[in-house]
Parts: structure tokens; sequence; C-alpha cells
């Protein structure tokens, strides 16, 4: 979908465990600036080469590295960013382009 080349990707690999409990390999990493809200995050993504229900999943490192609190139950996170407080509520279709 971003029209990438495996040359693209960083040799950084892990093996993750699907939802069917099969251990797959990333075909590396990626590192894409993300903005969230008013802010931009450079982010790093393992990349799967296999069907998957979602588009990505952001972890814990990336909520930790810009400070944000998740509510899965109000499907929002809260974030601070030039000394106000902005929430970003969840989006069905958040991943419409790239840049």
């Amino acid at each position: 979908k971003l029209g990438l080349l495996e040359m693209d990707l960083g040799a950084k690999t892990i093996t993750i465990t699907s939802y069917d409990n099969e251990e797959r390999e990333s075909a590396g990493t990626i590192i894409v600036p993300m903005e969230v809200g008013p802010t931009y995050h450079d982010t790093t993504f393992h990349v799967l080469d296999i069907d998957l229900p979602y588009n990505t999943l952001l972890g814990h490192p990336w909520i930790h590295a810009i400070q944000a609190i998740p509510s899965t139950f109000h499907q929002c996170i809260k974030l601070c960013h030039e000394g106000c407080i902005v929430t970003i509520s969840g989006d069905l279709e958040p991943f419409t382009h790239c840049r």
C-alpha cells in the first residue's frame, strides 16, 4: 500500500505469534512519520506479509514516546501539546492516505 520495495525495509526482524498461533518473521522495519492530532512523530513499524484484520498495531513504546494516555473504553488518546490537552478520537478509517 505504501509502494515500498523489500530493499526499503530495515534489516531488524522479530518473530511474531499471530492470532492463529503461528510464528511469523517480520519482513523488516520501516520508519514512518506519523501525524497524531497536531503533532508528528517518527514511528518504527515491523512489516508483515500476512493477511490481517487491521492495518497497524501501536504498542507501548509509541504511547510512551508521545506521553499519551490511551482509553480503550472511550476509543481515544489524550496528550499534551504546547501546554494544551489534546483528545484524539478513534477513527473507523484512519489509514486513507500517506505522505
